[in-house]
């Protein structure tokens, strides 16, 4: 069983550490304070405890926590009490309240403290295994978005009529799948490349003639053969930038 973060208190601050002392011994991470106090609250957010242990004999202590006690509403709540339990509140309250009437043994109060850690242990559980499936079930969402993209673009090309249609079509295609805002497509013919199309007007040349260099993106991407992922061009030593400064992204892919 994991430590739990426990808090203790008490306007009592000798029981306090008594009970601190009790805890402590089974490996729980212990933060004591008064029942009121211009620091508690900084310590209550700072804490997040996930057992709150209060020494309260007639419902005051308990008043004076209540408000701050309803911000951990996954918190658990020990109220060490030598009345009833008229003075506190009922099943409206958020967090879990169990009572231990006093005078009560070390060992009661280890018991009942175990018990609400296998609770906090099985509700982080929980927690992670929901937080686990809204992630799982956000990537099939994710999936299918874009298989649905991918057969919306599969119906545009193929609808197209003649090959003069095919060069802008694909690009937005390519563009719009992976969120890219730039983009060119040049054909081989004879000893250049010459630009179909581009979503960069303006800076983009007409014709490339052959043979690119070497350090160039087209260049090398003809000279490998393969496509080219580069995530931030402005770390690579090669191929070196076009030295076009508007672009939103220092990312490429080229192929």
């Amino acid at each position: 069983m994991k430590a739990k973060r426990i808090l203790i208190v008490s306007s009592d601050q000798a029981q306090c550490r008594k009970l601190g002392e009790v805890l402590g011994r089974e490996g729980h991470r212990i933060r004591i304070c008064a029942a009121e106090g211009d620091d508690d609250g900084q310590l209550w957010g700072s804490f997040q405890p996930q057992i709150v242990v209060i020494d309260d004999a007639d419902g005051s202590v308990f008043a004076t926590i209540e408000t701050r006690l309803a911000g951990v509403p996954l918190c658990h709540a020990i109220v060490l009490t030598s009345g009833d339990k008229d003075g506190f509140p009922g099943d409206r309250f958020p967090c879990v309240l169990r009572f231990l009437k006093k005078p009560f043994s070390d060992d009661r109060l280890v018991d009942l403290v175990d018990h609400f850690s296998e609770i906090v242990d099985l509700k982080t559980e929980k927690m992670i295994a929901e937080a686990s499936l809204i992630n799982q079930n956000r990537n099939l969402e994710n999936i299918n978005e874009r298989l649905r993209q991918i057969v919306k673009s599969t119906r545009r090309l193929t609808a197209l009529n003649g090959k003069e249609d095919l060069g802008p079509v694909m690009l937005h295609e390519f563009a719009g799948a992976m969120n890219a805002r730039g983009g060119s497509l040049f054909l081989h013919k004879g000893s250049e490349l010459v630009l179909v199309y581009t979503l960069d007007r303006g800076h983009i040349p007409e014709r490339l003639p052959l043979p690119l260099s070497a350090q160039s993106v087209l260049g090398l991407v003809l000279s490998r053969c393969e496509p080219l992922l580069i995530e931030d061009i402005r770390k690579e030593v090669s191929p070196s930038p076009s030295g076009f400064s508007g672009y939103s992204d220092p990312s490429l892919l080229a192929f």
